[in-house]
């Protein structure tokens, strides 16, 4: 279990359930989210448009992680808690890809073309989607 061994290496605590920082977070994620809806997606705003929509994802994750009594320090451990804690194989693996590509563009100042932006907006708003309904 890769979350387990997060859990060993600190990258993510046991904390006891903190649903006033899950709620908020929940705002929060609703609020970016709201944004990110309320631009074009253009080939100029790409990889911040994707940007948005990644953040909004993690709030969304970090929200359910108090939720369940979690602090999540950084966003590989997410993977595993999709995986493992939300039993979601198939968005843990999209939300790898998405993370990689984030990361691509935030560290790196790598472009994005607007295909994979559109793909990606599709998919993290499935996601949240999926988050919304089952860990609300």
């Amino acid at each position: 279990m890769k979350f387990e061994e997060a859990l060993n290496e600190g990258k993510v605590i046991k904390i006891t359930p903190n649903l006033e920082r899950a709620n908020s977070l929940y705002k929060s994620s609703t609020k970016t989210l709201l944004f990110a809806e309320n631009n074009s997606l253009t080939s100029e705003n790409s990889g911040v448009l994707l940007s948005n929509y990644y953040e909004s994802l993690i709030e969304f994750l970090h929200s359910i992680a108090y939720k369940k009594g979690f602090k999540i320090l950084d966003h590989m451990s997410f993977t595993y808690f999709i995986e493992e804690i939300l039993f979601s194989k198939s968005f843990s693996v999209l939300f790898d890809k998405y993370r990689k590509i984030r990361n691509g563009v935030i560290y790196y100042g790598k472009e994005i073309d607007i295909n994979t932006t559109k793909q990606a907006i599709k998919d993290i708003k499935e996601m949240i989607n999926f988050l919304k309904k089952n860990f609300k």
